[in-house]
């Protein structure tokens, strides 16, 4: 009898490592990550799902603690993802969120990375006609995107297009007059391309907005290519934000950046110095894949903003018919 209760409780405590264990790596990963100054696409990957990350750590240490029955065990496997993700929870620089009431009605920008590869104009169309966005940023706007567009002159008669035969290519068009400002050179690595950047100044009501669209390129597990990505996030930002300190106007930078805001990308915009999030990393605003719940997806799509922006909203709507959500932001230049 002693022996089988002798196996039973050596099973318990091999079964409860085997989940601790992966449970534990996972949590140290998370923060350890973001210390690293080069990491692999896999280790980025799970950087970028920062918080699904930390869910399945906290899942693995709950069947952990049904192998041992322990109170301080369960309590232990509790809280120490609840540590993690405090420890690791990068104090993220975030716009500031407009109170009250607005001097000026808050604009509406779109960001949507379309899939090339696939028709979502039929969609896209009805999405916009649904929310009426006042700035538009597609990316992988050709060929559809191209075409919807030219649907769409009457009402958004201002556009930036890309050129033609560019599989990264991104647009802007807006229901205010612009000025095209740059065209950030496609830099050719292994040939292949970092990214691409549009951008042009949109005259608001409230004064003029530098807005970039951007898609910089994702890589898989090619390193040289996944390193190309890396830096063409910062020079897309610093380059933005060097435009519109020059200009003195605030800037807007969204687009698809292939990695969340805690990833190597998300931290590589932020030291160009400009750069804010126009909100914190919520499930809301999570947009890819678009087919699961909000809760397992991730941020590869946001937007930042520099000083000068106040954000009342930022979200991610029902798909459009591409692997990406759109996302939205509304704001104001004034209180």
């Amino acid at each position: 009898m002693s022996g089988k209760l002798q196996l039973k409780t050596w099973f318990r405590v091999f079964a409860a490592a085997a989940f601790i264990l992966p449970a534990a790596g996972l949590g140290i990963l998370v923060l350890l990550i973001p210390g690293m100054k080069d990491t692999p696409p896999v280790l980025d990957y799970i950087s970028s799902a920062h918080d699904q990350a930390i869910l399945f750590s906290l899942i693995l240490f709950f069947m952990a603690s049904i192998f041992i029955r322990r109170k301080a065990i369960i309590v232990v496997c509790v809280l120490l993802p609840a540590i993690f993700w405090f420890l690791s929870f990068e104090q993220l620089p975030v716009a500031p969120r407009l109170k009250g009431h607005s001097t000026s009605a808050p604009i509406r920008l779109m960001t949507l990375n379309a899939r090339a590869d696939v028709d979502t104009s039929t969609d896209v169309y009805l999405l916009i006609n649904e929310k009426q966005p006042d700035i538009i940023c597609f990316q992988e706007s050709e060929p559809y995107m191209l075409r919807l567009a030219e649907t769409l002159s009457e009402e958004y008669p201002y556009q930036v297009r890309p050129e033609s035969g560019f599989g990264w290519s991104t647009m802007i068009i807006s229901r205010f007059p612009l000025d095209p400002v740059d065209q950030a050179p496609r830099r050719v690595m292994a040939r292949y391309e970092q990214g691409s950047l549009q951008s042009a100044v949109i005259h608001l009501p409230d004064g003029d907005l530098l807005v970039g669209c951007c898609h910089i390129i994702r890589g898989n597990q090619n390193r040289v290519i996944w390193k190309a990505g890396n830096r063409g996030a910062f020079e897309v930002a610093d380059r933005l934000g060097k435009t519109a300190a020059a200009m003195k106007i605030p800037a807007l930078l969204a687009g698809d950046f292939n990695g969340g805001p805690f990833s190597i990308r998300g931290r590589n915009v932020r030291k160009s110095d400009f750069w804010l999030l126009a909100q914190r990393p919520t499930y809301q605003s999570a947009t890819w894949p678009a087919f699961l719940p909000a809760f397992l997806r991730v941020q590869p799509d946001q937007i930042y903003v520099t000083s000068g922006i106040f954000i009342a909203d930022q979200y991610a709507s029902h798909t459009a018919g591409s692997d990406h959500r759109p996302l939205f932001v509304d704001f104001t230049l004034s209180r």
